[in-house]
């Protein structure tokens, strides 16, 4: 069984092996634009999709083969 080492952090304790103190001063000091822009949704809903382009990951169009 192996020992999970934690960091103490504003009366939290969160696992090392998810965060650093950089990552969670990052997090803290985090500003927000007013035209920012966040999609928030159940986990497995699809949202994959709304981040691939519409042409696949090149960007290039893809030919479909019609045989038949």
């Amino acid at each position: 069984m192996s020992s999970v080492e934690y960091i103490h952090y504003r009366g939290i304790d969160m696992p090392t092996e998810a965060h650093t103190m950089e990552s969670l001063e990052y997090a803290q000091n985090f500003s927000v634009e007013d035209t920012d822009v966040f999609s928030v949704t159940y986990p497995k809903s699809g949202t994959l999709k709304v981040q691939q382009p519409p042409f696949g990951p090149t960007g290039a169009k893809t030919q479909q083969s019609n045989s038949g």
